[in-house]
C-alpha cells in the first residue's frame, strides 16, 4: 500500500501527473519555445525561396521580353533601310518630282514588287509632296496612311492602315515620302523561334488591333494591362510593355510558376502545421506515466535531437555559399555523432563520379585522394545508386579493391555511414560519416542524421535556386549589353569578335567559335574565335553538313554533346583535343528559313547543358544574326556606292583619254581597294601570247614573267577558257614555279581571274591574289571592273583607228590637191614617197621608176631625206629586190625579213647594204597605169 517509491509526491494513484506539475509545464514551455522557433526558421526559408523565385522569375521575364524586343526592333530596322534605299532610287526620286507614276512605274517598280513577292514587305506606297499617293504596291483600294507628316530622316512607326495594324518605315524625299510596311501578323514566325513563345500585341484601349498569337480575345485588355497579367488560352499570360505609348505589349507565359509557386505555399502550410501538431502532441503524451528510470534519460535524447536539427537548420540557412554552408553542417553533425571524419559528396551524373564539396577529419593527402571518386565500386555510389543509406565495414568491404581496404586501415577508418542527399526527387550527393572504432547506428540516430541529410538537400536547393537567379541574372546583364555594343558598330570583323567574346562570357566558356556559310552555300568557315588558343591551327573550313556544326546547320536545331571526343561526328579532334574541351553546345544562326552560320561554345568539364542554357545561347543568336544581316546590308550598301564612285573615275580617266597604262593601273587600283586585297594585275593579248599592263599593289612581285603564252598557269587558263577561275592555289598544279613561290612567300592563298571580253573575244585577264577565299561578290565585283577595262581598251583602241584615219585622210587629201595643182614630177614623188610613210607609219620610203629599155629600177626620191632610216639602194636590177619582185609579178608583196625570205634576190653589194640594217620588214607595190608598168613604190 502507499506510493511507489519512484512516484513524486504529487502523483495521483494512476501514476499520471496533472498538468499543474513544474516538470509538465517545464516540458511544454521548451517545447513551445522550440515550436515558434521551427515557425521562424519557416518562415525564414519560406521568404528566402520567395526572394530568389521571384528573381528568378524576373530573370526570365526580362530575358524573353529582350528576345521579343530584339524581333520587333529588328523589324523596325528593316522596313526603315528598305524606305531609305527606295528613297535614294533616281527613278523614284524623279518620278515624285515630277509626280509621275509611269516614271515610277517603269524605273523602280520591279525593286517594289519584288520586295512584296519575297514577302519582305507587304505594303509600299510612294507620297507626293502633299501626301497623296503616287504609286501603292500592292495596287488594291486606296488606302488611308496615318498623318505622320514629312520625316526629316528615315524612321520606324506603328501604323494602322485599313484594317490592319503595319510597322511602317518611312523615308523623306526631296518633295515626297516613301513608306514601306510589314503587318504586324508577319513577326509570328519569327517569335514562333523563340524558346519562350513570346507574342506581341496591339492594344487601343480595352481591345487588341492586332497581335502574333490567333485567338487572342478582343477585349478586356485594359484590366490584362494594368495587372500585368491575363489568362489566355488556358494559361496565364505575363503583359509587358514594349513601346507603352504606341499600344505595343509582349505576352510571354508563365509556363506554370504561379502554380509552382501555389503548390509550394500549400505544402509549406502543410509541413509546419504537421511540425506543430507533433511537438504538441510530444508534450501531451508526458502526461503518461514513464517507465522507471528512462524519463530525463529520454528527455535529453530528445532534446539533444532537437538541439542538433536546430543548429544544423541554422548552419544551412547562414549562408548561400554551397561549400561554405556544408563545412559548417559537418561540424555540427560530427559534434552531435560524436564522429571525427566526415565529408559531404556531390553527384556528377555527367561524368559518373562523386565530387568532395566538404571534409572534417581527413588529411591533406587523403582529402586529394578523395576529391574525384568514381560512382561505380564504392559504397557511397551504392548509396547513389539505390537511394538508401548503406552501413559498410571499410576494412573488410569485398567490394572495395584492395588498395582501398588498405588505406582505410592506414587512416584507422572503420565503419561507414553513408546517407544520399536528395534535392527534388534525385539524389544530389551523399553525406558520408566514418568511425575510427567499430560502431552500430542505433534507429534513432539514423534518423536524425537522415533529418540531417534532408536539411542538406534543402539548403542545396536553396542554393541552387540562388546560383540559378544570379546567374540568369548575369546573363540578361550581359545579352542587354551586347545588344548595346553590337549597335555600336557596323564593322563585320568587330561584330564577330564581339559575339564569339560575349558567348565565353555568358557561360564562363573555355573557347567559343563563330562559324558563317560561305558565298557558294556549300561550305562554313571560320570567322571569329574567343577563350583557349590552342598551338593545334585545326581546320577552318569544311563543307556544309560535316561535323558537328555541320549538324547544326543541316537540322537548323541546336546541337549539346557532353562528351565531344566520343561522338564520331567530331572534327577537329586535335584542336580538341588540345584545348581540353570535352562539351560542346552548337546553336544555328537563321535569318527567317536561310542559315547564316553557328555559334558554338565548349567547357573543360562534362557538362549536360539544359534547355534554359541552350535557350539563353538561342537569344545570343538572335542578337547575332540581326547584328550580322544589318551590317552585311551597310557593307553592300558602302560597296556599291564605291564601285559607283570608282566607275565614275574611271569613265572620267576614258573620257580624258589617259595612256591605257595608265588606265588599267587606275583600274586595278580601285578593284583591289573595293575587294580589300593588295594584288591586282592585267594581262593583255598579243598574238598568242599574255603581257602585263597595268598593276597594283604586290602584282609586280608576283607577276614575275611579262609574257605567258595563252593556256600557261592561270591566267593563261582564264583567257583560253574565256571563263572566270577562283581557286586555291595549292589546288592547281600547273601554276609557274616563280609565280607560285612569289605568291607563298607574301602569304596569298587563292586565285582570282576574270577575263576582259569584247565582244565573243577573250583579249586581256585582270587577276587578283588574295589571303582569304573569294566570294561570289568579289568576283561580280572584278567581272564589273574587267568589263570596264575592255571598255576602255576598245575606246583606246577605236581612238587609235579614228586618229590614224583621219591622218590617213589628211595625207590623202593633202596629195590629192598637190596633183591639182602642179605637174611637177618630182615635188609629186617626193609627196607620195612622205604620203605613204604617214599613211602606213613606216619608217621609210622610196620611188623606183622603171627604165622600160633595160627593165631595171632606179630611184627616184625617198622619204624624209636622203635615206635617213633606210639606206635604199639607188638602182636595181630587172627582177632583183623586192621592188623588182613586185614589177616582175605586178602585185604588192610583203616580207619579215628581206634577206631571209627565198623569194628576193639582191646583188652582192646590194645584199650587203640591206643586211647592215636593223629594220628588214619591207612592202613594195608596182605602180601602174592603164595597165602600164612605170615603177614601184
Amino acid at each position: 500500500m502507499g506510493r511507489r517509491h519512484d512516484e513524486p509526491p504529487e502523483a495521483p494513484p494512476g501514476g499520471r501527473a496533472p498538468l499543474r506539475s513544474p516538470a509538465i509545464r517545464r516540458a511544454l514551455l521548451r517545447r513551445l519555445a522550440l515550436l515558434a522557433g521551427l515557425a521562424l526558421a519557416w518562415v525564414g526559408v519560406a521568404t528566402v525561396w520567395q526572394s530568389h523565385t521571384a528573381a528568378r522569375d524576373e530573370a526570365v521575364t526580362l530575358s524573353a521580353l529582350a528576345s521579343v524586343r530584339a524581333v520587333f526592333d529588328g523589324a523596325q530596322g528593316e522596313v526603315r533601310r528598305e524606305a531609305a534605299l527606295l528613297a535614294r532610287d533616281p527613278a523614284i526620286i524623279a518620278g515624285a518630282l515630277r509626280r509621275d507614276w509611269a516614271s515610277l512605274a517603269r524605273g523602280a517598280s520591279p525593286r517594289m514588287i519584288a520586295l512584296t513577292l519575297e514577302r519582305f514587305a507587304d505594303l509600299l506606297v510612294v507620297l507626293d509632296g502633299a501626301g497623296a499617293p503616287i504609286v501603292q504596291v500592292p495596287a488594291t483600294l486606296p488606302v488611308a496612311l496615318p498623318a505622320f507628316g514629312h520625316p526629316a530622316e528615315p524612321v520606324a512607326r506603328l501604323g494602322v492602315v485599313g484594317d490592319s495594324v503595319y510597322v511602317l518605315g518611312l523615308a523623306p524625299l526631296p518633295v515626297g515620302t516613301v513608306v514601306v510596311g510589314r503587318r504586324l501578323e508577319s513577326l509570328e514566325h519569327a517569335l514562333g523561334r523563340l524558346p519562350s513563345r513570346a507574342a506581341v500585341v496591339v492594344v487601343g484601349g480595352d481591345r487588341a488591333l492586332a497581335s502574333t498569337r490567333p485567338g487572342l480575345p478582343g477585349a478586356g485588355w485594359a484590366a490584362a494591362t494594368r495587372a500585368g497579367a491575363t489568362a489566355l488560352l488556358g494559361e496565364t499570360w505575363l503583359v509587358r510593355p514594349l513601346d507603352a505609348a504606341s499600344g505595343v505589349w509582349a505576352l510571354v507565359p508563365d509556363d506554370g510558376r504561379t502554380a509552382a509557386e501555389r503548390r509550394f505555399w500549400y505544402w509549406w502550410a502543410v509541413s509546419l502545421l504537421a511540425v506543430a501538431g507533433g511537438v504538441l502532441a510530444s508534450a501531451l503524451a508526458r502526461r503518461g506515466r514513464r517507465p522507471r528510470g528512462d524519463g530525463p534519460a529520454s528527455d535529453d535524447g530528445r532534446r539533444r535531437q532537437l538541439e542538433a536539427l536546430s543548429a544544423v537548420a541554422q548552419a544551412m540557412g547562414s549562408g548561400e555559399n554551397l561549400a561554405l554552408t556544408a563545412q559548417r553542417t559537418l561540424d555540427v553533425v560530427c559534434r552531435i555523432a560524436r564522429i571525427e571524419v566526415a565529408g559531404v559528396f556531390r553527384v556528377d551524373s555527367t561524368a559518373q563520379t562523386l565530387t568532395l564539396l566538404a571534409h572534417r577529419g581527413l588529411a591533406p593527402a587523403e582529402a586529394a585522394r578523395m576529391r574525384v571518386r568514381p560512382l561505380a565500386s564504392s559504397h557511397v555510389g551504392e548509396a547513389v545508386r539505390t537511394g538508401r543509406h548503406v552501413v559498410t565495414d571499410l576494412r573488410h568491404s569485398q567490394m572495395l579493391p584492395p588498395e582501398v581496404r588498405a588505406q582505410a586501415r592506414a587512416g584507422g577508418h572503420h565503419t561507414q555511414l553513408a546517407l544520399p542527399i536528395a534535392v527534388n526527387g534525385r539524389t544530389w550527393g551523399v553525406l558520408a560519416l566514418i568511425s575510427r572504432a567499430p560502431r552500430p547506428w542505433a534507429p534513432g540516430e539514423l534518423t536524425l542524421l537522415q533529418a540531417v541529410a534532408h536539411q542538406v538537400g534543402l539548403a542545396v536547393a536553396r542554393a541552387a535556386l540562388v546560383s540559378e537567379a544570379r546567374e540568369k541574372s548575369r546573363r540578361l546583364e550581359t545579352l542587354t549589353r551586347l545588344a548595346q555594343t553590337l549597335t555600336a558598330t557596323l564593322s563585320l570583323d568587330e561584330i564577330f569578335q564581339r559575339l564569339a567574346g560575349a558567348a565565353v562570357e555568358l557561360f564562363d566558356s573555355s573557347v567559343a567559335r563563330l562559324w558563317l556559310v560561305d558565298e557558294d552555300g556549300a561550305h562554313v568557315s571560320l570567322a571569329a574565335a574567343a577563350g583557349t588558343a590552342s598551338s593545334v591551327e585545326g581546320i577552318r573550313r569544311f563543307r556544309v553538313g560535316e561535323g558537328l556544326v555541320g549538324a547544326a546547320l543541316t537540322t537548323k536545331r541546336p546541337v549539346t554533346v557532353a562528351d565531344v571526343l566520343g561522338d564520331p561526328r567530331t572534327k577537329n579532334t586535335e584542336r580538341i583535343r588540345a584545348e581540353g574541351t570535352v562539351s560542346v553546345a552548337i546553336v544555328p544562326l537563321l535569318l527567317g528559313e536561310r542559315v547564316l552560320g553557328a555559334l558554338s561554345i565548349g567547357l573543360r568539364e562534362a557538362h549536360a547543358y539544359t534547355a534554359e542554357e541552350v535557350s539563353v545561347l538561342g537569344s545570343l543568336a538572335l542578337h547575332a544574326v540581326n547584328a550580322i544581316h544589318n551590317a552585311r546590308l551597310f557593307v553592300e550598301e558602302r560597296t556599291r556606292r564605291s564601285y559607283l564612285a570608282a566607275l565614275f573615275e574611271i569613265n572620267t580617266k576614258i573620257e580624258g583619254l589617259a595612256p591605257t597604262e595608265t588606265l588599267l593601273a587606275s583600274i586595278a587600283e580601285e578593284a583591289a581597294r573595293l575587294l580589300s586585297v593588295d594584288n591586282a594585275g592585267f594581262r593583255l593579248l598579243d598574238g598568242d601570247e599574255l603581257v602585263l599592263a597595268g598593276l597594283a599593289g604586290t602584282a609586280a612581285e608576283t607577276m614575275v614573267r611579262p609574257r605567258l603564252k595563252v593556256g600557261e598557269s592561270l591566267s593563261g587558263q582564264v583567257v583560253a577558257s574565256g571563263r572566270p577561275l577562283n581557286c586555291e592555289l595549292a589546288d592547281v598544279p600547273d601554276v609557274v614555279h616563280e609565280h607560285l613561290a612569289a605568291s607563298r612567300r607574301l602569304g596569298y592563298t587563292t586565285f582570282l581571274g576574270v577575263p576582259l571580253r569584247v565582244g565573243e573575244r577573250a583579249v586581256g585577264v585582270l587577276s587578283f591574289r588574295g589571303r582569304r577565299p573569294f566570294t561570289r561578290r568579289d568576283q561580280e565585283l572584278a567581272e564589273a571592273f574587267a568589263g570596264q577595262a575592255a571598255i576602255a581598251l576598245e575606246h583606246a583602241r577605236l581612238y587609235r583607228e579614228t586618229e590614224r584615219q583621219a591622218e590617213r585622210m589628211t595625207a590623202l587629201a593633202g596629195l590629192g590637191r598637190l596633183l591639182s595643182e602642179t605637174l611637177d614630177f618630182d615635188r609629186v614623188a617626193q609627196r607620195v614617197a612622205d604620203s605613204v610613210c604617214t599613211l602606213l607609219r613606216a619608217r621609210s620610203s622610196c620611188l623606183y621608176r622603171l627604165d622600160p629599155a633595160t627593165g631595171g629600177l632606179a630611184a627616184v626620191t625617198v622619204s624624209g631625206g636622203a635615206g635617213a632610216s633606210f639606206h635604199w639602194s639607188p638602182a636595181l636590177a630587172p627582177g632583183t629586190g623586192i621592188a623588182g619582185l613586185a614589177v616582175s609579178e605586178r602585185r604588192a608583196v610583203a616580207t619579215d625579213d628581206a634577206l631571209a625570205d627565198p623569194r628576193i634576190t639582191y646583188a652582192e653589194d646590194v645584199r650587203a647594204r640591206v643586211a647592215g640594217e636593223t629594220h628588214r620588214a619591207l612592202l613594195a607595190v608596182p605602180l601602174l597605169g592603164q595597165d602600164r608598168l612605170l615603177g614601184a613604190l
